[in-house]
Protein backbone atom coordinates (compact mmCIF):
# COMPACT_ATOMS: atom_id res chain seq x y z
CA UNK A 1 0.00 0.00 0.00
CA UNK A 2 1.45 3.15 -0.81
CA UNK A 3 1.44 6.37 1.16
CA UNK A 4 -1.34 8.10 1.56
CA UNK A 5 -2.28 11.72 2.10
CA UNK A 6 -5.36 12.77 3.84
CA UNK A 7 -6.67 16.43 4.64
CA UNK A 8 -9.30 16.65 7.41
CA UNK A 9 -11.69 18.95 8.93
CA UNK A 10 -13.17 18.04 11.76
CA UNK A 11 -16.19 18.92 14.61
CA UNK A 12 -15.30 17.83 17.68
CA UNK A 13 -18.75 16.51 18.54
CA UNK A 14 -19.30 15.57 14.79
CA UNK A 15 -22.82 13.72 13.88
CA UNK A 16 -21.51 11.82 11.23
CA UNK A 17 -18.28 11.41 8.87
CA UNK A 18 -18.25 12.45 5.33
CA UNK A 19 -15.29 11.57 2.85
CA UNK A 20 -14.23 13.11 -0.11
CA UNK A 21 -12.98 11.19 -3.37
CA UNK A 22 -11.55 13.39 -5.90
CA UNK A 23 -11.49 13.07 -9.84
CA UNK A 24 -8.52 12.27 -12.30
CA UNK A 25 -5.22 14.32 -11.81
CA UNK A 26 -7.25 16.24 -8.87
CA UNK A 27 -5.89 16.28 -5.28
CA UNK A 28 -7.91 16.71 -1.42
CA UNK A 29 -6.55 20.62 -1.79
CA UNK A 30 -9.61 21.88 -3.86
CA UNK A 31 -11.78 20.45 -1.64
CA UNK A 32 -10.56 23.07 1.43
CA UNK A 33 -13.62 25.37 0.36
CA UNK A 34 -16.48 22.10 0.94
CA UNK A 35 -14.23 20.50 3.64
CA UNK A 36 -14.64 23.43 5.78
CA UNK A 37 -18.36 24.27 4.78
CA UNK A 38 -19.18 20.70 5.86
CA UNK A 39 -17.25 20.41 8.89
CA UNK A 40 -19.01 24.05 10.19
CA UNK A 41 -22.51 21.89 9.79
CA UNK A 42 -21.11 19.19 12.39
CA UNK A 43 -19.57 16.50 10.12
CA UNK A 44 -15.87 15.37 10.48
CA UNK A 45 -14.53 15.58 6.82
CA UNK A 46 -11.74 13.64 5.32
CA UNK A 47 -10.47 14.01 1.93
CA UNK A 48 -8.20 11.53 0.56
CA UNK A 49 -5.33 11.77 -2.09
CA UNK A 50 -6.47 9.06 -4.32
CA UNK A 51 -3.05 6.74 -5.30
CA UNK A 52 -0.96 8.91 -7.70
CA UNK A 53 -2.47 12.04 -7.12
CA UNK A 54 -1.62 14.68 -4.77
CA UNK A 55 0.94 13.88 -2.10
CA UNK A 56 0.29 10.43 -2.04
CA UNK A 57 2.61 8.37 -3.29
CA UNK A 58 2.67 6.34 -6.82
CA UNK A 59 3.20 7.26 -10.56
CA UNK A 60 0.98 10.24 -11.38
CA UNK A 61 -2.03 9.02 -13.10
CA UNK A 62 -1.24 5.14 -13.07
CA UNK A 63 -2.66 2.04 -11.05
CA UNK A 64 -1.61 -1.81 -11.61
CA UNK A 65 -5.46 -2.45 -10.65
CA UNK A 66 -8.99 -0.43 -10.07
CA UNK A 67 -8.59 -2.12 -6.37
CA UNK A 68 -5.53 0.28 -5.09
CA UNK A 69 -8.39 3.03 -5.23
CA UNK A 70 -10.91 0.56 -3.16
CA UNK A 71 -8.52 -0.44 -1.60
CA UNK A 72 -6.78 3.19 -0.17
CA UNK A 73 -10.60 4.43 0.79
CA UNK A 74 -10.46 0.76 2.91
CA UNK A 75 -7.43 1.74 4.70
CA UNK A 76 -8.50 5.45 5.12
CA UNK A 77 -12.13 4.19 6.84
CA UNK A 78 -9.77 2.03 9.07
CA UNK A 79 -7.51 5.23 10.24
CA UNK A 80 -10.95 7.31 10.85
CA UNK A 81 -13.56 4.57 12.15
CA UNK A 82 -12.08 2.86 14.78
CA UNK A 83 -13.81 -0.05 15.87
CA UNK A 84 -17.03 0.69 17.60
CA UNK A 85 -17.41 3.98 15.83
CA UNK A 86 -20.99 3.96 14.97
CA UNK A 87 -21.46 7.45 13.17
CA UNK A 88 -22.77 7.19 9.79
CA UNK A 89 -20.69 7.51 7.09
CA UNK A 90 -21.36 9.67 4.27
CA UNK A 91 -19.11 9.66 0.55
CA UNK A 92 -18.85 12.66 -1.39
CA UNK A 93 -17.25 11.43 -5.13
CA UNK A 94 -16.03 14.01 -7.54
CA UNK A 95 -15.69 12.78 -11.38
CA UNK A 96 -13.52 9.74 -11.26
CA UNK A 97 -14.21 9.98 -7.12
CA UNK A 98 -18.12 8.95 -8.34
CA UNK A 99 -17.04 5.45 -9.71
CA UNK A 100 -14.40 4.60 -6.43
CA UNK A 101 -17.28 5.57 -4.05
CA UNK A 102 -19.50 3.28 -6.23
CA UNK A 103 -17.30 0.55 -6.26
CA UNK A 104 -15.91 0.59 -2.80
CA UNK A 105 -20.29 0.79 -1.85
CA UNK A 106 -20.88 -2.37 -3.86
CA UNK A 107 -18.09 -4.45 -2.53
CA UNK A 108 -19.36 -3.24 1.49
CA UNK A 109 -23.02 -3.33 1.52
CA UNK A 110 -24.52 -1.96 4.46
CA UNK A 111 -21.13 0.76 5.79
CA UNK A 112 -22.39 3.48 4.21
CA UNK A 113 -25.43 6.12 4.52
CA UNK A 114 -25.61 7.92 2.35
CA UNK A 115 -23.99 9.10 -1.04
CA UNK A 116 -23.23 12.34 -3.21
CA UNK A 117 -22.34 11.93 -6.49
CA UNK A 118 -21.06 15.44 -8.06
CA UNK A 119 -20.39 14.83 -12.17
CA UNK A 120 -20.54 10.93 -12.22
CA UNK A 121 -18.81 10.16 -15.49
CA UNK A 122 -21.25 7.42 -16.62
CA UNK A 123 -20.36 8.28 -19.95
CA UNK A 124 -17.65 11.05 -20.96
CA UNK A 125 -19.19 13.76 -23.15
CA UNK A 126 -15.95 14.70 -25.00
CA UNK A 127 -14.84 11.47 -27.21
CA UNK A 128 -11.44 10.58 -27.06
CA UNK A 129 -9.51 11.06 -29.99
CA UNK A 130 -9.57 7.40 -31.28
CA UNK A 131 -5.98 6.99 -32.29
CA UNK A 132 -5.59 7.54 -28.66
CA UNK A 133 -8.29 5.08 -27.60
CA UNK A 134 -6.20 2.38 -29.97
CA UNK A 135 -2.89 3.58 -28.30
CA UNK A 136 -3.93 2.94 -24.88
CA UNK A 137 -5.40 -0.56 -25.77
CA UNK A 138 -2.31 -2.00 -27.34
CA UNK A 139 -0.40 -0.25 -24.70
CA UNK A 140 -2.46 -1.79 -21.29
CA UNK A 141 -0.73 -5.16 -22.73
CA UNK A 142 2.68 -4.36 -23.71
CA UNK A 143 3.42 -1.14 -21.48
CA UNK A 144 0.56 -0.07 -19.39
CA UNK A 145 2.46 2.22 -17.42
CA UNK A 146 2.78 4.67 -20.59
CA UNK A 147 0.32 7.89 -19.73
CA UNK A 148 -1.31 10.72 -22.43
CA UNK A 149 -2.57 13.82 -21.54
CA UNK A 150 -6.32 13.68 -20.69
CA UNK A 151 -7.66 16.29 -22.53
CA UNK A 152 -9.07 18.16 -20.02
CA UNK A 153 -7.83 21.80 -20.01
CA UNK A 154 -9.29 24.14 -16.76
CA UNK A 155 -11.33 25.91 -18.93
CA UNK A 156 -13.78 23.22 -19.14
CA UNK A 157 -13.82 22.47 -15.46
CA UNK A 158 -15.37 26.34 -14.10
CA UNK A 159 -16.74 29.74 -15.77
CA UNK A 160 -14.96 31.29 -12.94
CA UNK A 161 -11.55 32.67 -14.12
CA UNK A 162 -10.08 32.68 -10.27
CA UNK A 163 -11.00 28.93 -10.42
CA UNK A 164 -9.36 28.50 -13.56
CA UNK A 165 -6.26 30.48 -12.69
CA UNK A 166 -5.71 28.69 -9.64
CA UNK A 167 -6.35 25.36 -11.53
CA UNK A 168 -3.37 25.93 -13.70
CA UNK A 169 -1.34 27.30 -11.24
CA UNK A 170 -1.67 24.09 -8.86
CA UNK A 171 1.46 22.05 -8.43
CA UNK A 172 -0.03 19.27 -7.08
CA UNK A 173 -2.33 18.95 -10.16
CA UNK A 174 -1.39 16.61 -12.95
CA UNK A 175 -3.09 15.88 -16.50
CA UNK A 176 -2.02 12.34 -16.92
CA UNK A 177 -3.39 8.95 -17.78
CA UNK A 178 -1.75 5.39 -18.50
CA UNK A 179 -2.98 2.82 -20.78
CA UNK A 180 -3.42 0.81 -17.91
CA UNK A 181 -6.19 3.35 -15.88
CA UNK A 182 -7.84 4.41 -18.70
CA UNK A 183 -9.03 0.66 -19.05
CA UNK A 184 -9.64 0.60 -15.61
CA UNK A 185 -12.02 3.82 -15.86
CA UNK A 186 -13.80 1.97 -18.76
CA UNK A 187 -14.60 -1.01 -16.59
CA UNK A 188 -15.27 1.04 -13.21
CA UNK A 189 -17.92 3.28 -15.66
CA UNK A 190 -19.13 0.22 -17.24
CA UNK A 191 -19.67 -1.88 -13.63
CA UNK A 192 -21.39 1.31 -12.61
CA UNK A 193 -23.81 1.64 -14.82
CA UNK A 194 -24.84 -1.84 -15.40
CA UNK A 195 -25.60 -2.03 -11.38
CA UNK A 196 -27.39 1.15 -11.58
CA UNK A 197 -30.47 -0.77 -10.19
CA UNK A 198 -28.21 -2.57 -7.09
CA UNK A 199 -27.79 0.95 -5.90
CA UNK A 200 -28.77 0.50 -1.78
CA UNK A 201 -28.38 4.03 -0.30
CA UNK A 202 -30.12 7.25 -1.01
CA UNK A 203 -27.54 9.16 -3.02
CA UNK A 204 -27.65 12.81 -4.43
CA UNK A 205 -26.29 13.37 -7.91
CA UNK A 206 -25.47 17.20 -8.74
CA UNK A 207 -24.54 17.31 -12.39
CA UNK A 208 -23.83 20.59 -14.56
CA UNK A 209 -26.20 20.70 -17.88
CA UNK A 210 -23.22 22.22 -19.68
CA UNK A 211 -20.61 19.52 -18.39
CA UNK A 212 -18.10 19.27 -21.20
CA UNK A 213 -16.32 16.18 -19.24
CA UNK A 214 -19.15 13.62 -18.07
CA UNK A 215 -22.52 13.59 -19.91
CA UNK A 216 -25.67 15.14 -17.86
CA UNK A 217 -28.14 12.98 -19.98
CA UNK A 218 -25.90 9.41 -19.04
CA UNK A 219 -26.09 10.75 -15.46
CA UNK A 220 -29.83 11.41 -15.59
CA UNK A 221 -30.45 7.60 -17.22
CA UNK A 222 -28.60 6.49 -14.56
CA UNK A 223 -30.33 8.14 -11.67
CA UNK A 224 -34.05 6.89 -13.65
CA UNK A 225 -32.41 3.56 -13.55
CA UNK A 226 -31.79 3.12 -9.54
CA UNK A 227 -34.08 1.52 -6.96
CA UNK A 228 -37.46 4.20 -7.29
CA UNK A 229 -36.99 6.49 -4.70
CA UNK A 230 -33.12 6.11 -4.44
CA UNK A 231 -31.74 8.71 -6.19
CA UNK A 232 -32.44 12.84 -6.27
CA UNK A 233 -31.35 14.26 -9.31
CA UNK A 234 -29.98 17.78 -9.28
CA UNK A 235 -29.03 19.65 -12.99
CA UNK A 236 -27.26 22.97 -12.32
CA UNK A 237 -28.53 24.32 -16.12
CA UNK A 238 -25.51 26.68 -16.94
CA UNK A 239 -22.76 24.58 -14.79
CA UNK A 240 -19.36 22.91 -16.42
CA UNK A 241 -18.26 20.28 -14.50
CA UNK A 242 -17.20 21.63 -11.42
CA UNK A 243 -20.47 22.69 -10.14
CA UNK A 244 -19.44 23.25 -6.57
CA UNK A 245 -16.51 25.35 -8.01
CA UNK A 246 -18.92 27.24 -10.25
CA UNK A 247 -20.79 31.01 -9.47
CA UNK A 248 -23.67 28.79 -8.11
CA UNK A 249 -21.30 26.52 -6.01
CA UNK A 250 -22.38 28.61 -2.83
CA UNK A 251 -25.86 27.62 -3.18
CA UNK A 252 -25.54 24.10 -4.62
CA UNK A 253 -22.94 23.37 -1.59
CA UNK A 254 -25.75 24.71 0.78
CA UNK A 255 -28.21 22.19 -0.66
CA UNK A 256 -25.96 19.54 -0.48
CA UNK A 257 -24.95 20.38 3.05
CA UNK A 258 -28.82 20.29 4.39
CA UNK A 259 -29.52 17.33 2.09
CA UNK A 260 -26.25 15.10 3.98
CA UNK A 261 -27.74 16.58 7.37
CA UNK A 262 -31.30 14.72 6.48
CA UNK A 263 -29.21 12.15 5.86
CA UNK A 264 -27.09 11.33 8.81
CA UNK A 265 -30.11 12.21 11.40
CA UNK A 266 -32.18 9.64 9.30
CA UNK A 267 -33.38 7.02 11.12
CA UNK A 268 -33.46 3.87 8.36
CA UNK A 269 -30.74 4.04 6.02
CA UNK A 270 -31.29 3.14 2.30
CA UNK A 271 -34.96 4.67 2.16
CA UNK A 272 -35.17 8.66 1.99
CA UNK A 273 -34.59 9.89 -1.22
CA UNK A 274 -36.96 10.90 -4.43
CA UNK A 275 -36.33 11.13 -7.99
Amino acid sequence: MPRLHVRSWTDPGARAEIVILHGLGDHAGRFERVGRYLAGRGFAVAALDLPGHGLSEGPRGHVRTWAEYRNALSALLAQTRPDGDERPLLLLGHSMGALVALDWIFANPGRVRALVLSAPPFELAMKPLIFKVWLARLAERVVPALTQGNQIPPSLLSRDPEVIRAHRADPLVHHRISARLYIEFLKAQQAAVRRAGDLPVPTLVIQGGLDPVASAPAAERWAKAAPPGRVIFRLCPGCLHEVLNEPEGPRALEEMGAWCAQMADSSVPGTSGQQ
